[in-house]
C-alpha cells in the first residue's frame, strides 16, 4: 500500500468520528437548541451523477436525516456551495412509494425530479427525513390510510382525517432541516423545491429568503384524486 492510499484511509477514518454542533433554530415560533451530529459521509453514484450522502442525527422527534449534496467538500468534509441561491428539497420519507413503488403517490418521482434539477443546476441539497412517513404520523398510520383508500375509495386527506377523528393530519416539523443548513453554513437565499406552504414557512421564520420552485409530477389515474385533495384541503400549490 503506497503513501497516498494510506493518507486516504486516514482521512476516511476521520469521517467516521461523529461531529456535533449545538444549533439554535426557530420551530413553530419557538426558539430552541438542537444537537446536530454528522455521523458519516460517502459518495454515491445515481442516474443523475455523483452525490455526497451524509448521515445525520438530530435530537428531535425525527432523529435520522439522510442528506444528499452536490458540491465540492472542504477539509472538514462539509460542502462548499458557490451559487448565490441554494437549491434545496426537503423530502419526507415515503417507504411505500419511494422504496416499493406504490402507484398511489408521486413521492418517488418528486425525489428523482429534485435530483435531476440539482444535476442541471450544478449544486444543491436534498434533506430526506425517513421517519416523516405519513405526514409525520408514521408508517403504520400511512398503511392504515391506504386501507381506507382501497376499501372505501377515500382520498388521502379523507382517510387521514377519519383516523384522527377530524384532528391534525400533518405532524411534520422542519427545525432539524434548519439545523443541518446551519451546520453546513449554507446560504440564506434558497430556491426551495416544494408545493407545500408549511415548508416555506419553516424556513422563512428562520430568516431564509425563499424563492419557490414547484415540483409537480403529472397526475395519473392513481394519484389525481389525492393531488386534488392536497390542493383543495392543504393548500398545496399544484396547479
Amino acid at each position: 500500500m503506497n503513501g497516498k492510499s494510506k493518507d486516504i484511509i486516514r482521512t476516511v477514518r476521520k469521517i467516521l468520528i461523529p461531529k456535533g454542533k449545538r444549533i439554535q433554530v426557530v420551530e413553530c415560533g419557538v426558539k430552541k437548541y438542537l444537537l446536530v451530529t454528522r455521523k458519516g459521509v460517502g459518495a454515491i453514484h445515481t442516474p443523475y451523477g455523483y452525490f455526497w450522502q451524509y448521515d445525520f442525527h438530530v435530537n428531535d422527534e425525527w432523529e435520522k436525516y439522510s442528506v444528499l449534496v452536490r458540491a465540492s467538500l472542504n477539509g472538514q468534509f462539509n460542502p462548499v456551495f458557490t451559487r448565490k441561491n441554494l437549491l434545496l428539497r426537503i423530502d419526507s420519507g415515503c417507504e411505500t412509494g419511494q422504496l416499493f413503488h406504490d402507484n398511489t403517490c408521486e413521492c418517488r418521482e418528486q425525489l428523482h425530479l429534485a435530483l435531476q434539477r440539482i444535476d442541471e443546476y450544478g449544486e444543491g441539497i436534498i434533506v430526506h427525513i425517513p421517519s416523516q412517513d405519513g405526514r409525520g404520523g408514521g408508517l403504520a398510520f400511512k398503511l392504515a390510510t391506504l386501507l381506507l383508500e382501497k376499501d372505501l375509495g377515500m382520498d388521502t386527506i379523507e382517510a387521514a382525517r377519519v383516523l384522527t377523528d377530524g384532528g391534525e393530519i400533518d405532524f411534520r416539523t422542519y427545525g432539524g432541516v434548519v439545523g443541518i443548513l446551519k451546520f453546513f453554513r449554507a446560504q440564506k437565499e434558497v430556491f426551495l423545491m416544494t408545493n407545500n406552504p408549511l415548508k416555506i414557512s419553516a424556513l422563512t421564520e428562520n430568516k431564509y429568503k425563499i424563492s419557490r420552485l414547484n415540483i409537480v409530477v403529472p397526475p395519473t389515474r392513481f394519484t389525481a384524486r389525492h393531488l386534488r385533495a392536497k390542493e383543495q384541503e392543504l393548500g398545496h400549490m399544484l396547479s
